[in-house]
């Protein structure tokens, strides 16, 4: 592993960590942390990275979070 691929490791781990306190202190949703993420720019491939998941399930899951949003 390279230098920058350790350093890319250790930052994916560090949002992953803010991101589950959020979660746990119910500040956000994940619902509202992907909308987010996906508004700053981050591919669902980097979503998945950092959140331990396939890009193909984010991906699907920020479709129907983006749909529920704009229905309300």
């Amino acid at each position: 592993m390279s230098d920058d691929e350790s350093v890319i490791k250790r930052l994916d781990v560090l949002i992953r960590l803010m991101l589950e306190q959020q979660v746990s202190e119910g500040k956000m949703t994940r619902k509202d942390q992907l909308i987010f993420m996906d508004s700053v720019g981050l591919t669902t491939g980097d979503m998945g990275k950092i959140l331990g998941q396939s890009s193909k399930d984010i991906s699907s899951y920020l479709k129907r979070a983006k749909t529920s949003k704009k229905s309300k």
